[in-house]
């Protein structure tokens, strides 16, 4: 392989986002950026360009690239989360098993011998072949489910009058931290990053809060991706996280923040309303979310490697 090696700097914007630009138009898995978003994930917590990121090059043109991100969202043992992406132009020329090859030698290293993970869109069948070929398997998946907001929205109760609901803008930041770590299973440095990520939008979010307790019991974590809706004509809101408090589930929280922010996204003009959700099997029930108009546009495999 004729091509120089070296970690992702933060003045690499313009040729990551060339790459990923590429990879879309070929892979057509719905995902665009722009220049400030992929600025972000350069300077986001817990990650080391140096250690964390590694990339290919064919003169000044990024061919792939890989980050590895500490993850401890819901895990009972350190992962790290692996992203990477090989210019279509450039496959079957050994990058992707280079890149893989290198994560795998990172996650090594650490203490705990942290796992790897990595999400696969069923788009893209090459890379899921990739994964397997390097000892990777199926440990979960997700599904992209979509809703237009031109249609009659429900109107779902809050079950409980001792729970209101809000904006997230408006409440304090430590109430929502500590739902988020404890719906979520997640940790300081999963916070961190969620509220430094320049898609998030907490004026878009929403939580259930009990008035008797002061304390937040359930969230819906919204982003906002301008370049997604230049690239596809339309105004869409994607909910990154949706869950209740584990003392709080089962009362019906998460459906009425999810009717009530639907509502009023509509009324706000934004046109579409999406949620990655996380499934135990490929052919999960989904019959709660297409009877409240959600219809599946995605499936990926969560693979993990020890």
């Amino acid at each position: 392989m004729d091509f120089s090696w070296r970690p992702l700097s933060t003045e690499d914007v313009l040729p990551w986002a060339d790459l990923l630009d590429r990879a879309e138009r070929a892979d057509r898995v719905g995902e665009h950026y722009d220049l400030e978003d992929i600025a972000g994930q350069l300077t986001e917590p817990g990650l080391d360009l140096d250690l964390g990121t590694f990339s290919a090059w064919d003169g000044g043109r990024m061919v792939g690239y890989a980050l590895v991100r500490p993850r401890t969202y819901g895990q009972s043992r350190p992962a790290l989360a692996y992203e990477g992406v090989v210019d279509p132009e450039f496959r079957g020329r050994g990058i992707g098993g280079a890149l893989l090859a290198w994560a795998t030698t990172r996650s090594a290293g650490l203490p705990g011998r942290a796992g790897l993970r990595v999400q696969a869109s069923d788009r893209v069948p090459g890379y899921r072949t990739l994964l397997e070929r390097h000892g990777f398997e199926p440990s979960s998946w997700l599904v992209d489910l979509e809703r237009p907001l031109d249609a009659e929205q429900r109107t779902v109760a809050v079950p409980d009058s001792a729970v209101v609901l809000a904006r997230v803008d408006s409440l304090p930041g430590d109430p929502v931290k500590s739902c988020y770590l404890d719906a979520f299973g997640a940790s300081e440095l999963d916070w961190a990053r969620l509220t430094n990520a320049a898609a998030y939008r907490p004026d878009l979010s929403f939580a259930t809060v009990d008035q008797a307790r002061g304390e937040v019991e359930a969230l819906l974590l919204a982003c906002y991706f301008e370049a997604d809706a230049k690239a596809r004509g339309a105004r869409e809101v994607y909910v990154q996280g949706l869950a209740a408090r584990r003392r709080a589930r089962g009362r019906g929280l998460s459906e009425a923040l999810l009717a009530h922010a639907s509502a009023q996204y509509k009324r706000d003009g934004y046109q579409r309303i999406a949620v990655g959700l996380v499934v135990d099997r490929p052919d999960a029930d989904l019959t709660g979310y297409r009877q409240a108009g959600f219809i599946p546009v995605q499936h990926w495999t969560v693979y993990s490697c020890p």
